[in-house]
C-alpha cells in the first residue's frame, strides 16, 4: 500500500498512487451519476433525448436551410460528430471545475485529486457507449448495413478523452490561481465547436484550412469515429498523429497537474 500524503512525489509515484485509489473512481462515479439524474422520471433515458434533440437541430439547420451534403445520410453525419463532441466537451468542462466542486471533500479526506478528473471522464464514457449504441441502430436503419471494422470505432473513445482529460488537468491547474479561466471555458468550447466538423465535413473547407485543421486532436479523432461507421476507406496517418498528439497532452497535463497538488490545500 502507498502512502499518500502532500508531499511532492515523482511522476512514477503519481501513477502509483493514482493505481491505489483506483476503487474511489467507481465510488466517485457512481455518486456523480445519482446526482445528475437525481429527482428527474427519465432517468438514463435523458442521456439518450439530449444528443437526438441537439443532432435534429444541426440537421433541419444545416441541411434543409443550408443544404450540406455529406457522403454518408447526414443524421449519421451530425450523430456520429455529436457523440463525439459531447464527449469531449463534457470530460473538460467537468473534470476542469471538478476542484472547486470537491473543495469540502479534499480538505476532510487524503485521496490523488486527479482521481476525480478520470471519474468525470468514466461517466461521459458511459454517456458516450449509449451514444455509440443508438449509432448502430440508426446505421443498420438508414444503410441496412455495417462495414466489418465499424467495431473500432470504440477505440477512438479513449484518446478522445486522454486529449480531454489532458486539457482539464492544464486547466484546473491553472484555474486554481486564477479563477476567472472557469468562467471563460465554458464560451471557449462552445466557440471550439464551430472549428470542429461535428456538423459540416472538412471538405467544406478550403484544403489548407483541411491540412491543418485534421491535426487537431478533437478532429482527427471524431473524423476516425466517423469513418469507421462509412462504407469508404480512410487515411490512418493524420488520425494516428491526432491521437498521439492527444496522448502527448493527456501525460503533459497529467505530470502538470500532478506537481501543483501539494500546493492545493493552501489555495483552496
Amino acid at each position: 500500500m502507498i502512502e499518500y500524503n502532500a508531499k511532492r512525489q515523482s511522476f512514477l509515484s503519481y501513477i502509483r498512487i493514482n493505481w491505489e485509489y483506483r476503487s474511489l473512481i467507481f465510488s466517485f462515479v457512481k455518486r456523480d451519476i445519482k446526482i445528475k439524474y437525481a429527482q428527474t422520471v427519465l432517468g438514463l433515458v435523458w442521456t439518450v433525448i439530449q444528443p437526438i434533440a441537439l443532432a435534429a437541430v444541426y440537421i433541419f439547420f444545416f441541411q434543409y436551410v443550408l443544404t450540406i451534403k455529406t457522403e454518408q445520410p447526414y443524421i449519421l453525419f451530425v450523430f456520429s460528430g455529436v457523440i463525439m463532441w459531447n464527449i469531449f466537451s463534457t470530460t473538460l468542462l467537468q473534470s476542469s471545475m471538478s476542484i472547486q466542486q470537491n473543495q469540502e471533500l479534499i480538505k476532510k479526506m487524503y485521496f490523488p485529486k486527479s482521481i476525480l478528473f478520470f471519474s468525470k471522464a468514466a461517466v461521459a464514457l458511459l454517456d458516450g457507449i449509449i451514444g455509440w449504441l443508438l449509432m448502430v441502430l440508426l446505421t443498420l436503419w438508414y444503410t441496412g448495413e455495417l462495414p466489418w471494422y465499424f467495431v473500432s470505432s470504440l477505440l477512438f473513445y479513449f484518446p478522445m478523452i486522454l486529449f480531454s482529460l489532458g486539457l482539464s488537468f492544464f486547466v484546473a491547474r491553472l484555474a486554481i490561481f486564477k479563477r476567472d479561466i472557469l468562467i471563460v471555458l465554458p464560451f471557449f468550447v462552445q466557440l471550439s465547436i464551430w472549428f470542429t466538423p461535428v456538423f459540416y465535413p472538412l471538405t467544406f473547407l478550403p484544403q489548407k484550412w483541411i491540412d491543418l485543421i485534421i491535426l487537431y486532436p478533437v478532429n482527427a479523432i471524431l473524423d476516425g469515429f466517423r469513418a469507421s461507421f462509412a462504407l469508404n476507406n480512410f487515411s490512418w496517418l493524420p488520425i494516428g498523429l491526432g491521437c498521439a498528439f492527444g496522448i502527448v497532452v493527456f501525460l503533459g497535463g497529467f505530470f502538470f497537474f500532478g506537481r501543483a497538488e501539494e500546493r492545493l490545500m493552501d489555495e483552496l
